[in-house]
């Protein structure tokens, strides 16, 4: 069996092999790399001449697993991996001067690595040079690997504030990266760095989602006038519907959603008696009154019971903002419009295209809804 140290360092050399290759910067002074590539490193023949020598018993103490790893740097010495094993078992003795020339020797040996990136920032974290480490965790995050999720817990773990990591480098201006850690800090439910990092956020243009996703956790903790503000700010002069391509559709058998030149197009097969209500869209809106309006042709809508749009409280369905006029048959394309008001600091709302089952005995409803634009209104 191994001892401590042994699987210690057998650890430490599995880990400098099996990261992926990421392009952090060019290899060379003259040619930048392209676009960011993975592969992977082989640790086939580092890893399995460290595994020999351990299991012999010949490492039993960290002089003697610098002495094996010195007599392999013998013979490759352009192996980082090596580099940084000899890094940890220089860290681990307590000779921090030594690591950190191993662990720089194995940076400019593999500055691609981001096994190798991850041990010298792991190497000033454990000598207390936070702020040397962030630089190099921001190129982990920026690289998007799966180890983006070690930096993250190393983030936690240190306890460092938004304000902190962002002023350091240890956040890429990469917008994908930074929408991540934010939701990041709402599951972890702290308000404090989740406000930092949406100050941070705003002025690369979050996207809808992102913004939602932070008003429905201030509206969780009762942080209207701050989420209404928050809507406020990610709205700006933006129509708040956006395009109707951009709406949530929901699967149906029945129902076939499609679009249609510059209109959304919903088939109804006519083979089912449905409570329809599958294309939607939730949005967040402050106090005041507002005017609903959207462009729909129908061509062959059965039954008593036709298709318009409601607007709901997306808390409450049960009972309707607004409901417009619902259409059966044909019609040419045909304004519905209606007002409702909000009466709260800010609401979430669901507008919905809606179909009330209908009571008669020819219940069945088939033919064909295109829906054009669609805008909301805050009235004066």
């Amino acid at each position: 069996m191994l001892s401590i140290f042994s699987r210690l360092l057998l650890s430490a050399a599995l880990i400098s092999v099996s990261f992926t290759k990421f392009s952090l910067e060019s290899a060379t002074r003259d040619h930048p790399l392209p676009q960011t590539h993975f592969t992977l490193i082989n640790p086939g023949t580092t890893v399995q001449r460290l595994s020999d020598v351990l299991e012999t018993g010949a490492a039993q103490d960290l002089t003697a697993g610098r002495n094996i790893l010195q007599r392999l740097l013998q013979t490759n010495a352009g192996s980082a991996d090596l580099w940084a094993s000899l890094g940890a078992v220089y860290l681990q003795s307590g000779n921090a001067t030594d690591a950190k020339y191993c662990y720089l020797r194995a940076a400019a040996l593999a500055p691609n690595s981001a096994g190798t990136v991850l041990n010298l920032a792991n190497y000033y974290i454990r000598t207390h040079q936070i702020r040397s480490a962030l630089p190099l965790m921001g190129r982990i995050l920026e690289s998007e690997t799966q180890y983006s999720s070690t930096v993250i817990d190393d983030y936690d773990t240190l306890n460092l504030s938004f304000d902190e990591i962002a002023a350091n480098g240890g956040m890429p201006p990469n917008l994908r990266v930074a929408q991540s850690y934010f939701r990041h800090l709402l599951e972890r439910k702290d308000s404090v760095n989740a406000r930092k990092a949406w100050d941070w956020l705003k002025p690369h243009s979050p996207d809808g989602q992102v913004a939602e996703d932070y008003i429905t956790f201030l509206m969780a903790r009762g942080d209207v006038n701050e989420a209404a503000a928050v809507w406020t700010s990610q709205l700006g002069t933006r129509d708040p519907l956006g395009t109707i391509f951009d709406w949530r559709v929901q699967s149906d058998d029945h129902v076939r959603v499609s679009p249609d030149g510059n209109s959304l197009r919903i088939d109804f097969d006519g083979k089912e008696h449905l409570s329809y209500q599958g294309v939607s869209r939730r949005m967040f809106l402050r106090n005041g009154s507002y005017k609903f309006t959207a462009l729909v042709r129908t061509d062959s809508i059965t039954t008593d019971e036709g298709v318009g749009f409601r607007v709901v409280d997306a808390k409450d369905s049960n009972h309707p903002l607004l409901e417009t006029e619902k259409l059966t048959g044909t019609h040419d394309w045909k304004t519905l419009a209606g007002t409702f008001v909000v009466d709260a600091p800010v609401k979430q709302v669901e507008i919905q295209v809606f179909r009330r089952p209908s009571l008669k005995f020819d219940n069945r409803l088939g033919g064909t809804e295109w829906i054009g634009q669609v805008s909301l209104t805050r009235q004066p």
